[in-house]
């Protein structure tokens, strides 16, 4: 009787570890790019320190018309594939609001945009844009008024170009 309860117990364990294992990510993998390139502008000044650089190697991945950005430096992000244009762009979005002060919470949001992918290589932009949330009062962020935003709204913008590496999952 012992070595039928171990037997179960074994088997239910192996079934636990296989329940909590970590689900297999959407849609086939289209290449890993390890991607590049220089801030083209930053309009927000010093509220947004944005680097002069943007470097990541990441898996992009394809389900129909949904495209998969993964990074082992970031959660992964899930996008659209826009293929009634010629050549298709893949487009991912991201963002929030966050407060900043009584009375000023700002919206920052993020897109991905890349307008080559092939086997040879992917480009695009990377643009982050701030602006104050609806109904919120920020004008003491702007820097004629001593705040750190040259103006606002404002943006970032990166043009980044991605070569072919070898996967990193």
């Amino acid at each position: 009787m012992l070595g039928l309860f171990s037997l179960l117990l074994t088997i239910g364990l192996a079934g636990l570890g296989l329940a909590c294992a970590p689900q297999d990510v959407p849609g086939e993998v289209v290449g890993t790019y390890h991607f590049v390139g220089p801030l083209e502008v930053n309009e927000c000044g010093s509220g947004f320190p944005a680097t002069d650089s943007l470097d990541m190697r990441v898996e992009l991945r394809r389900d129909l018309t949904m495209g998969v950005w993964r990074s082992p430096q970031a959660a992964i992000s899930y996008g659209v594939i826009e293929d009634d244009e010629t050549p298709e762009r893949w487009v991912f979005e991201a963002g929030g609001t966050y407060p900043a002060y009584e009375g000023c919470a700002f919206v920052q949001e993020e897109t991905i945009e890349l307008d080559s992918v092939d086997d040879d290589g992917a480009s695009g932009t990377t643009v982050v844009r701030i602006y104050p949330s609806s109904g919120s009062n920020c004008a003491a962020s702007l820097a004629a008024l001593g705040g750190p935003f040259l103006t606002l709204p404002c943006e970032a913008r990166w043009a980044i170009e991605g070569e072919p590496i070898d996967p990193i999952f």
